[in-house]
């Protein structure tokens, strides 16, 4: 599972931007309070993040912040992962 992934979750530029931007904190207390397990703002706050085990929790949350902007519902590629030639 995913315990504990607001403790590795961390961007020191988010206290600055929360401040003077309380829209982007608000996504991000949102995500968490539909049920991600982390998220996190990206860089300079471009984009707000979530984590989310299940893909139909996924779908539920999407739903859910439709209108607010582009939405997108990703999933990791394993490490493992390589192209092979010619694709």
């Amino acid at each position: 599972g995913l315990i504990g992934t607001e403790t590795f979750l961390y961007n020191g530029l988010e206290e600055i931007v929360f401040r003077e931007f309380p829209s982007v904190k608000m996504i991000k207390e949102e995500l968490l309070k539909a049920g991600a397990k982390g998220s996190l703002m990206t860089g300079s706050g471009s984009t707000v993040f979530g984590i989310i085990e299940d893909k139909r929790d996924g779908e539920r949350i999407k739903s859910k912040f439709q209108e607010r902007g582009e939405i997108f519902l990703v999933q990791t590629v394993d490490k493992s992962f390589k192209e092979e030639e010619g694709d």
